[in-house]
């Protein structure tokens, strides 16, 4: 046994003749669309934005290469913390989400408590099942940290009920962030400089005996001029030059180490600094409007189904 429905579309057209239905359907649309809206929480957002640097890692890509076939590595590479996904970890790290949860924040009531019971009232800051549950929340609702499609730009953003708790949070993983990656870079260029001045030292000593070697051959073979050894000499001026031209290289970066390793920017440029949000995010006039649209085109759903006929098939 199977049924059809018919549905009767007229009876829609046919409300232009009964405008009290329509303005019935209208009033009531507006009524519930109006209460939805102002029932619906409010949300804040706060953001900030930084732009990680992207060094040019073939800047001394030849001289590292031949520096590599003499048994000398220029430990060369780009900073790894810089890039755009290793950020986004930073940020969503459990020390920055346990030191955000247990900052304390001042309302603007002059209510003093941990961030932690302004997200999670119901919740006990104590118990570590709660702390934990409340982290993993925190990374995927309250707090997001996303790239640029177009760009490398790193976007961070905070959304709560609360403009000021939203600014609060989005500065304390802004700087959290920042600082972590500052300090992380600190001690990789300390490291590195600490590699460079070992490698220039034996630098010094390898090219000092090679300057000695070439000149105790040429005081031994002054007389000489056979071909052979006028090019042995030669290999030796040129791994000379060689050498000297890398010792030159690695000078210069660890100079520049030096000064990096007390330098507090390193590779981050700040775009947007958090802000304080003046207007909500959500729910904005346009959800009004779509939730007025949505209720009448739903009552006139419900309205063509009422008049519709459903019949009763039958099988030959």
């Amino acid at each position: 046994m199977s049924y059809k429905i018919i549905f009767n579309l007229k009876s829609l057209f046919d409300l232009r003749k009964n405008p009290k239905i329509l303005f019935k359907f209208i009033f009531l649309s507006l009524i519930l669309s109006t209460l939805i809206y102002f029932v619906t929480p409010k949300e804040f957002v706060s953001s900030a934005s930084v732009l990680p640097s992207q060094s040019d890692s073939n800047s001394l890509g030849a001289m590292a290469s031949l520096a590599s076939q003499l048994g000398y590595n220029m430990n060369q590479s780009n900073n790894p913390l810089t890039d755009p996904n290793v950020i986004k970890e930073i940020a969503r790290n459990d020390n920055v989400s346990s030191k955000i949860l247990n900052h304390t924040f001042t309302s603007k009531s002059g209510e003093s408590k941990e961030i932690f019971y302004y997200l999670y009232p119901e919740k006990d800051l104590n118990d570590p099942l709660d702390f934990e549950l409340s982290k993993k929340h925190l990374n995927k609702k309250v707090i997001n940290v996303y790239q640029d499609i177009e760009s490398s730009i790193i976007h961070f953003k905070v959304t709560t009920t609360s403009p000021n708790l939203s600014y609060e949070i989005c500065k304390l993983v802004f700087q959290d962030t920042i600082s972590k990656i500052n300090s992380l870079t600190s001690l990789n260029n300390s490291k590195k400089l600490s590699f460079l001045t070992e490698r220039n030292e034996l630098l010094k000593i390898d090219l000092s005996k090679k300057q000695n070697a070439l000149k105790e051959f040429q005081e031994k073979n002054i007389s000489s001029k056979s071909p052979g050894l006028q090019l042995e000499i030669s290999k030796l001026i040129t791994e000379i030059e060689i050498i000297k031209n890398i010792y030159m290289v690695l000078r210069g970066e660890e100079e520049t180490l030096a000064v990096e390793v007390n330098n507090n920017n390193n590779g981050i440029f700040l775009i947007n600094e958090p802000y304080l949000p003046v207007e909500r995010s959500f729910p904005k006039t346009k959800y009004l409007v779509f939730l007025f649209l949505f209720l009448n085109l739903s009552f006139a759903g419900l309205y063509i189904l009422k008049n519709s006929k459903i019949t009763e098939l039958i099988d030959n």
